[in-house]
């Protein structure tokens, strides 16, 4: 009976622990989300003065549903470009900070966030976000 009882505990015990390894969003994956910063410049009477992509801007990502702190964090390319390489699936937030003197949707200066939330839903998703729109 104890040989039974032995068996059966090795049989089990690894389907329990592969059961219980479900995995988290963030690195480790292969899926790859990428986008770009767009800035739009306004002078305080609220004139457009420039319109481009930023180079060396910094871009933030926060995995699952956590709100504070981020996890990972990449600067744009000299197009503006970005990319997070190797997620998992699961809820990811992606944020940038906005600073500017005017802006025209939102009034008074200050710095304010401009956060995309998305999923990944597959392994090797590649995911574009577009152009993601700052004041400066």
């Amino acid at each position: 009976m104890k040989s039974i009882l032995n068996n059966l505990f090795f049989f089990i015990l690894p389907i329990l622990l592969l059961a219980s390894c479900t995995k988290e969003p963030g690195v480790g994956g292969s899926a790859i989300v990428t986008g770009k910063i767009y800035a739009e410049d306004y002078n305080a009477l609220g004139t457009l003065t420039g319109e481009y992509y930023t180079q060396n801007y910094k871009v933030y990502l926060i995995y699952g549903n956590e709100s504070g702190a981020f996890d990972d964090d990449v600067n744009t390319s000299y197009d503006g470009s970005f990319e997070f390489k190797y997620l998992q699936k699961g809820d990811y937030e992606l944020f940038v900070y906005s600073n500017y003197s005017y802006c025209p949707t939102c009034g008074n200066a200050g710095d304010s966030v401009v956060s995309v939330k998305f999923q990944i839903t597959e392994k090797k998703q590649e995911l574009d976000l577009n152009d993601i729109t700052i004041f400066k």
